[in-house]
């Protein structure tokens, strides 16, 4: 999904408690999925693919079009992390975290 659905899913899933989670998060996350798809493969719900993640963490920046808004993205095929514009029409993955 964009950035801005996956923003909009996470907000609406599971009664409004869950968000997008933080670059920080997904980064905690990564090297830690193998145990995370254990325990979600108990629960019933669908595992943690080895894609590239939306975050929630964004940095505002400026180019010759003005400023613009990047979304900070998780690689979970190797933990790289990356900025893609937030307005990117391309679809990457989305993993919905609870607020606590």
């Amino acid at each position: 999904s964009t950035w801005n659905e996956a923003k909009s899913w996470c907000s609406s899933y599971g009664g409004g408690d869950w968000r997008l989670p933080t670059i920080e998060e997904l980064l905690i996350i990564y090297p830690n999925v193998s145990m995370f798809n254990d325990i979600i493969r108990l629960i019933g719900t669908t595992t943690i693919s080895l894609k590239k993640y939306w975050s929630s963490t964004t940095r505002t920046a400026s180019g010759n079009n003005g400023k613009y808004t990047d979304a900070y993205t998780c690689d979970f095929s190797d933990g790289g992390r990356s900025v893609t514009p937030a307005d990117w029409t391309g679809s990457y993955y989305v993993r919905a975290v609870r607020y606590l």
